[in-house]
């Protein structure tokens, strides 16, 4: 019994300290019936000549909001000629507002393809943020034409022409983007905006009433009496939803507020004044719930 006491305790002292040892039991022989150690993920890469996917890497840099690093990324597979490493590169650089190396990555990933529909997109958004928005609308419409079932393509372009003041271009638009996906909560405020800057009050309370709560509905409508520069009618709405204490909002900073006023742009995805995620800042006034 002492013997077998004495030989467990070093073996439970080794695993503890060093548990790596354990993979030794799993691992292949040589010839020599000697264990061979595991490998590291880069080992097995080489050992298959495979390379670590760059690509796949900076995908998920870039749903973080990691752009700079994730263009480290896709610099190093651009001998390639995958349109998508261009793509992504081109909205790594607009998302850090270097706007000119943006340009020349999608210029790079529309010679390579020229239907890609995503890359005619995220141009679109570059023009948009650069205030050319001309050439948005043609790049959005080049990505619609390639690709009319994306609801996200179909949004932006009513955007462009919701910004324009072409509502009943941007109607149709956000109408099949919400056919499309009906849960679009950006589309569903999109529209509603449209309908209101065009006084259409009692379509534009059904489409809240439909998507949202009545609370945030009540909220969202008080939204656009102010875009219309109605800061009673505002006041009243947002008097029903119980927030105007909580908002700190006063029928003073209703007032100030001017549609398309760049103050008021708090976008995160970099559309010029994209009412849908963020009609005002916090310093004004609410913005419209999801």
């Amino acid at each position: 019994m002492k013997s077998a006491k004495i030989i467990i305790i070093p073996l439970m002292v080794m695993v503890m300290l060093f548990p790596s040892c354990i993979v030794l039991k799993k691992t292949a022989k040589n010839s020599q019936n000697q264990a061979i150690p595991a490998k590291s993920g880069q080992d097995i890469w080489e050992t298959k000549d495979l390379k670590p996917n760059h690509l796949a890497l900076a995908e998920s840099l870039i749903k973080e909001g990691f752009y700079d690093v994730a263009l480290v990324q896709l610099k190093i597979t651009m001998d390639s000629k995958n349109a998508r490493v261009y793509d992504l590169a081109g909205v790594c650089a607009r998302e850090t507002e270097n706007f000119k190396e943006s340009k020349n990555y999608f210029k790079k990933a529309l010679t390579i393809n020229g239907k890609n529909a995503s890359v005619h997109n995220n141009l679109g958004m570059l023009h948009a943020m650069t205030k050319k928005n001309d050439e948005a609308q043609k790049a959005f419409e080049q990505a619609v034409k390639l690709d009319p079932g994306r609801a996200d393509f179909l949004n932006n372009l009513g955007y462009l022409q919701l910004s324009e003041k072409l509502y009943t271009k941007a109607e149709k638009n956000f109408k099949k983007s919400l056919a499309l996906n009906p849960s679009d909560k950006t589309a569903v405020n999109n529209l509603a905006i449209c309908l209101g800057m065009q006084k259409k009050d009692d379509q534009t309370m059904k489409l809240l009433l439909e998507h949202h709560g009545i609370s945030d509905a009540w909220h969202n409508m008080a939204c656009i009496y102010a875009m219309r520069n109605e800061p009673k009618k505002a006041k009243k709405m947002m008097d029903l939803t119980g927030t105007r204490k909580n908002d700190q909002t006063s029928a003073f900073d209703i007032q100030t507020i001017k549609p398309g006023d760049p103050e008021n742009n708090n976008s995160a995805t970099g559309m010029p004044g994209d009412i849908a995620d963020s009609i005002y800042t916090k310093k004004y006034y609410p913005v419209m719930k999801q």
